[in-house]
């Protein structure tokens, strides 16, 4: 899968077979990462925007497959503001009560393996 960051980071594209698939936005992304398998790419939403709950896994095909919630263990944050994979693991940093918080995901199963801090 290739991305395409378009309009100062506004805009993110990527090819679904053919068709371009594109989520358009008033503010930059704060970031991104594909899935191992291709399947799909989680997106941080500029949180200006949409606010605090702005992780959402997209589809290959551009539909939601999962918008990450807070769990009832950290209470709501500011935003998530970070994405990567570390040792093969998603995981996503969120700022809750001014302080990082870490979330390593199961993207396939819909939940969380672990939360840690990541301060």
């Amino acid at each position: 899968m290739k991305i395409s960051i378009i309009n100062s980071g506004t805009k993110i594209c990527w090819n679904n077979n053919s068709q371009q698939i594109c989520k358009e936005y008033k503010f930059p992304i704060m970031d991104y990462e594909i899935l191992p398998n291709n399947s799909g790419i989680i997106v941080l939403e500029p949180y200006e925007e949409v606010g605090p709950n702005n992780a959402v896994i997209y589809n290959i095909d551009g539909t939601v497959r999962w918008k990450l919630p807070y769990p009832k263990e950290t209470s709501s944050g500011i935003c998530f503001d970070r994405v990567g994979f570390s040792k093969g693991e998603l995981n996503v940093i969120a700022v809750i009560k001014n302080r990082d918080v870490g979330f390593i995901v199961d993207w396939e199963n819909y939940k969380y393996k672990e939360i840690f801090s990541a301060r």
